[in-house]
Protein backbone atom coordinates (compact mmCIF):
# COMPACT_ATOMS: atom_id res chain seq x y z
CA UNK A 1 0.00 0.00 0.00
CA UNK A 2 1.28 3.45 -0.88
CA UNK A 3 0.06 6.85 0.15
CA UNK A 4 -1.75 8.73 -2.61
CA UNK A 5 0.15 11.94 -3.49
CA UNK A 6 -3.02 14.07 -3.17
CA UNK A 7 -3.66 12.75 0.34
CA UNK A 8 0.03 13.18 1.16
CA UNK A 9 -0.11 16.82 0.03
CA UNK A 10 -3.20 17.41 2.16
CA UNK A 11 -1.37 16.03 5.21
CA UNK A 12 1.71 18.16 4.42
CA UNK A 13 -0.43 21.29 4.06
CA UNK A 14 -2.02 20.70 7.48
CA UNK A 15 1.38 20.06 9.06
CA UNK A 16 2.84 23.19 7.48
CA UNK A 17 0.07 25.22 9.17
CA UNK A 18 1.47 24.08 12.54
CA UNK A 19 5.22 23.81 11.97
CA UNK A 20 7.83 26.48 11.19
CA UNK A 21 9.75 24.05 8.95
CA UNK A 22 9.27 22.52 5.52
CA UNK A 23 7.64 19.08 5.44
CA UNK A 24 8.16 16.49 2.69
CA UNK A 25 6.57 13.08 2.17
CA UNK A 26 8.37 10.53 0.03
CA UNK A 27 7.39 7.30 -1.69
CA UNK A 28 9.14 3.98 -1.06
CA UNK A 29 11.78 4.83 -3.68
CA UNK A 30 12.71 8.06 -1.85
CA UNK A 31 11.09 10.49 -4.30
CA UNK A 32 9.22 13.43 -2.81
CA UNK A 33 5.48 13.08 -3.54
CA UNK A 34 4.28 16.01 -1.39
CA UNK A 35 6.03 19.06 0.01
CA UNK A 36 5.62 22.52 1.45
CA UNK A 37 8.08 23.53 -1.28
CA UNK A 38 6.49 22.59 -4.61
CA UNK A 39 9.86 22.76 -6.40
CA UNK A 40 10.99 19.65 -4.46
CA UNK A 41 8.17 17.37 -5.70
CA UNK A 42 9.44 14.47 -7.86
CA UNK A 43 13.03 14.96 -6.70
CA UNK A 44 15.04 12.22 -5.01
CA UNK A 45 15.54 12.61 -1.26
CA UNK A 46 18.75 10.76 -0.35
CA UNK A 47 18.13 11.04 3.40
CA UNK A 48 14.75 9.34 2.96
CA UNK A 49 16.44 6.47 1.11
CA UNK A 50 18.79 5.95 4.05
CA UNK A 51 15.88 5.97 6.53
CA UNK A 52 13.90 3.51 4.40
CA UNK A 53 16.85 1.14 3.99
CA UNK A 54 17.71 1.26 7.70
CA UNK A 55 14.03 1.14 8.72
CA UNK A 56 14.49 3.80 11.38
CA UNK A 57 14.26 7.54 12.02
CA UNK A 58 17.44 9.37 11.04
CA UNK A 59 18.55 12.89 11.82
CA UNK A 60 20.38 14.88 9.17
CA UNK A 61 22.47 17.49 10.98
CA UNK A 62 24.06 18.97 7.84
CA UNK A 63 23.03 19.78 4.29
CA UNK A 64 23.55 16.98 1.78
CA UNK A 65 23.97 17.44 -1.97
CA UNK A 66 21.96 20.00 -3.92
CA UNK A 67 18.62 19.54 -2.14
CA UNK A 68 19.40 17.87 1.18
CA UNK A 69 18.66 20.07 4.15
CA UNK A 70 19.06 19.47 7.89
CA UNK A 71 16.06 17.71 9.39
CA UNK A 72 14.53 14.42 10.45
CA UNK A 73 13.66 11.50 8.17
CA UNK A 74 11.03 9.21 9.62
CA UNK A 75 9.88 6.19 7.61
CA UNK A 76 6.19 5.29 7.80
CA UNK A 77 5.21 1.70 7.16
CA UNK A 78 1.69 0.40 6.51
CA UNK A 79 0.15 -2.79 7.84
CA UNK A 80 -2.62 -4.60 6.03
CA UNK A 81 -5.07 -6.61 8.10
CA UNK A 82 -6.42 -9.76 6.44
CA UNK A 83 -9.88 -10.30 7.95
CA UNK A 84 -10.24 -13.71 6.30
CA UNK A 85 -7.48 -15.31 8.36
CA UNK A 86 -7.25 -12.79 11.22
CA UNK A 87 -3.58 -11.98 10.53
CA UNK A 88 -1.53 -8.89 9.84
CA UNK A 89 0.58 -8.75 6.71
CA UNK A 90 3.62 -6.53 6.45
CA UNK A 91 3.51 -4.21 3.43
CA UNK A 92 6.70 -2.08 3.42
Amino acid sequence: MELDPKLAQSIVDKMMDQLPFNVNMMNKEGYIIASGDASRINTLHVGALDAIEQRKTLTMADSHGNNGQPGVNMPVFFWKFDYRCDRHHWRP
